[in-house]
C-alpha cells in the first residue's frame, strides 16, 4: 500500500504527467481564449499596475466600479502575487539556472506564459 502512495505521489503527481498536463491546459486554455493574456495585455497592465500610479479621482471611480466588499484588480493581483512569491520559488530559480543553465528562464517564462490561464 505504501508503495502505491509513494508511485502515486512521486512519479504520477509530482512527475512528468504533471508537467505535460499543465502544459497542455495552458495551450488549450490560451488556444481557447484567443490568447488572452497576450491580446489583452494593456488592458491587465491598466488595471493594475495602472491604478498605482492614477489620481486619486480615478482610484476612486475604479473602488466604485468594482463594488462594495469586493477586491480591486489590483488588490487581487499583489494578494496572488504575494501568495506564490517565497523564498521558495527563488531558490527554485536559482537551482533551476544552476543545473539548466540560462535556457531554464526561458522555459520558466514559457510555462509561466501558459500558466497565467490555469
Amino acid at each position: 500500500m505504501t508503495d502505491f502512495f509513494n508511485w502515486l505521489a512521486y512519479d504520477i503527481l509530482w512527475g512528468t504527467p504533471l508537467i505535460v498536463l499543465m502544459i497542455f491546459t495552458g495551450l488549450y486554455f490560451t488556444i481557447r481564449s484567443g490568447f488572452f493574456q497576450v491580446a489583452h495585455f494593456k488592458y491587465i497592465l491598466k488595471r493594475t499596475l495602472g491604478t498605482v500610479f492614477s489620481s486619486k479621482k480615478r482610484k476612486q471611480t475604479l473602488e466604485e466600479d468594482a463594488g462594495k466588499g469586493l477586491v480591486s484588480p489590483y488588490e487581487a493581483i499583489a494578494t496572488a502575487v504575494g501568495g506564490s512569491v517565497g523564498f521558495g520559488n527563488i531558490a527554485g530559480v536559482a537551482t533551476a539556472v544552476t543545473t539548466g543553465g540560462p535556457g531554464a528562464v526561458f522555459w520558466m517564462w514559457l510555462t509561466a506564459l501558459l500558466g497565467m490561464l490555469i
